[in-house]
């Protein structure tokens, strides 16, 4: 898939030159955006950060320069240091003066920043909005630069963009929303739920409750491209939460694959949905590791799915395919 994937970007990569050369910048930007894109699918699924990876990430950043260069309106490739190293993203500043609102997008587990906004197509900017489109850890940028994907370290480095946004004269600080694709959806979840300068947040395509599918039912791959992302030596570590699930998590977490934090969240969710009254250990416990405003939205997704769940349960819908 990865050669032949690649073999189409280079073609219309050589497209984009043809047409640029000939002076059709509109053309010519229209053909490196697909280039970036084929690239981008050309990487995903090479599982090893080598030579191939590299390569087609290149073709990448490549192509997305020249989207850059030939946009009709500015794109910053920004780079902002977080934990020792940097992540990346993309700001696309609207035209006008003034501090204007931001949409700040999280790609899914098998995207780039790069895959929005189309330049020509950009639904923030047609609303007089900026756009920052961002390579969390395990995506882009960041897996080549060897950033490994924890269980929560992708708001904390969104946290640093955000920071950062908030800072340039371009941004209305107060206008902040996430915007979250797929997978992307539960960080987006997570992002908005940590950081209180998030004003808003949509998550279409969502994907914030029980990996069972994705892990178990759908493509191997996923499976895949996960022990890839969190750079997992073995697939128990990436089991960790739903053995969790499966035990007796009401009385307790001890998986040594999820940090203290999930640990909580797990016995929680659990003591919440199986007993209703959460025990006021756990609770002071949690109010140690997580504020108030976190708490609270903790407890209302549990009780939203758990309501979900009910309404299910007594109108006899179930699942095409059942598991234990």
């Amino acid at each position: 898939i990865a050669k032949h994937m690649g073999l189409a970007a280079k073609k219309t990569e050589r497209m984009a030159l043809t047409e640029c050369d000939a002076g059709h910048r509109e053309t010519a930007m229209e053909l490196y955006y697909q280039a970036t894109l084929e690239f981008a699918d050309a990487q995903h699924v090479v599982f090893e950060t080598g030579d191939e990876k590299k390569m087609l990430h290149g073709g990448v950043i490549r192509c997305y320069d020249k989207v850059r260069e030939l946009a009709p309106y500015k794109i910053e490739h920004v780079d902002i240091p977080w934990n020792g190293t940097v992540v990346s993203g993309n700001l696309h500043l609207a035209p006008g003066e003034g501090a204007r609102p931001l949409v700040f997008y999280v790609p899914g587990c098998d995207q780039t920043k790069e895959a929005w906004p189309h330049p020509y197509y950009n639904q923030a900017l047609q609303r007089g909005m900026h756009a920052f489109s961002f390579d969390g850890p395990g995506q882009g940028e960041s897996n080549l630069r060897g950033i490994r994907l924890t269980a929560d370290n992708y708001e904390e480095a969104a946290a640093a963009a955000i920071d950062y946004l908030m800072k340039r004269k371009e941004v209305d600080a107060q206008k902040i929303g996430v915007y979250a694709l797929s997978f992307g959806s539960y960080w987006g979840m997570r992002i908005a739920a940590k950081n209180r300068n998030i004003a808003a947040a949509a998550a279409p395509w969502a994907s914030f409750v029980d990996k069972y599918y994705l892990m178990t039912e759908e493509s191997p791959r996923y499976k895949q491209l996960f022990a890839y992302l969190t750079q997992s030596a073995t697939e128990a570590e990436l089991d960790a939460l739903q053995r969790s699930v499966k035990g007796q998590p009401e009385n307790g977490v001890s998986d040594e694959g999820l940090g203290l934090r999930e640990r909580l969240v797990v016995q929680w969710a659990a003591q919440m949905t199986r007993q209703i009254k959460v025990q006021d250990p756990l609770f002071e416990q949690l109010k140690q590791h997580f504020d108030t405003t976190e708490i609270v939205e903790i407890t209302t997704t549990i009780a939203s799915y758990n309501m979900v769940a009910r309404i299910l349960l007594t109108t006899g819908v179930a699942p095409e395919t059942q598991h234990p």
